[in-house]
């Protein structure tokens, strides 16, 4: 991770109520360490729309655009963090906006279920 890159990770959907709901993670550099965001959001695409960073969160309060920020000291604790808490891969974390073509690759391969 570079200084002041962002990058991100696809990883998962499941199903609340019959519906899709998108799980994906966002790491970003802080000044005094790093921030991790856990989104969970309806999936409101299809292969013609693809703008993940639209769809709407399942749940965040009406005064926040994004979700809560878990702040860490280190890269190695975030990375930590979400490999152990939220089963994310060390390997798969890609630079900020190629989320979409990850969303694009599980959009042609979903299989309704």
């Amino acid at each position: 991770m570079k200084r002041g890159e962002e990058v991100e990770q696809f990883l998962r959907f499941t199903k609340i109520d019959g519906k899709k709901i998108l799980s994906w993670l966002t790491l970003r550099k802080q000044e005094n360490g790093y921030v991790l965001l856990h989104h969970k959001q309806h999936d409101q695409g299809s292969q013609n729309h693809l703008n993940i960073y639209d769809f709407k969160y399942l749940h965040i309060p009406k005064n926040r655009e994004e979700p809560e920020h878990l702040f860490f000291s280190s890269l190695d604790a975030a990375l930590n963090y979400a490999a152990t808490s939220l089963g994310a891969s060390n390997v798969k974390w890609v630079g900020h906006g190629m989320i979409q073509e990850e969303y694009r690759d599980f959009k042609l391969t979903e299989d309704d279920s």
